[in-house]
């Protein structure tokens, strides 16, 4: 019996394959298995499943269900400024986004044509605008 923050897992050799097989108990919903060649790799790799399963817990509570449609992710990855493609998902004009995050029509041009920089407080705004991260709105390197 292995026990790691707070989850316990058994393992059984297997001679069929020659390996030890194991499964973390006391999960709900979900069914986690871990396997190993030898006792110290089976209790390292029991561990990792456990660092798997809550990282994927962690990851399923944050998402909030938005999915993006192939045609963004291709305007993106053609080098598309990524608040015109998230802008264009969301249906919103450009004067419509530059009046919800206070700047002017031109200048959200400009910062979507290249031209200027996008100030870090102005991409959180905009980031919060187009329900993404500020990191996403970093254009592509498609080089």
């Amino acid at each position: 019996m292995l026990e790691y923050k707070g989850y316990i897992g058994r393992y059984a050799y297997e001679p069929d394959d020659g390996m030890f097989h194991g499964e973390v108990f006391g999960l709900v919903k979900d069914v986690v298995h871990f396997s190993g060649a030898t006792v110290e790799e089976i209790e390292l790799e029991f561990q990792e499943s456990v660092d798997d399963y809550l990282a994927l817990r962690r990851a399923l509570a944050a998402d909030d269900g938005t999915r993006y449609p192939q045609e963004v992710i291709t305007r993106l990855s053609d080098g598309e400024h990524p608040i015109t493609v998230y802008r264009d998902f969301h249906a919103l004009t450009r004067p419509e986004l530059a009046g919800k995050v206070d700047i002017g029509d031109a200048d959200l041009a400009r910062i979507e044509a290249g031209q200027s920089p996008l100030p870090d407080d102005l991409a959180e705004k905009i980031a919060t605008a187009l329900n993404v991260d500020a990191e996403d709105l970093v254009p592509w390197d498609v080089t």
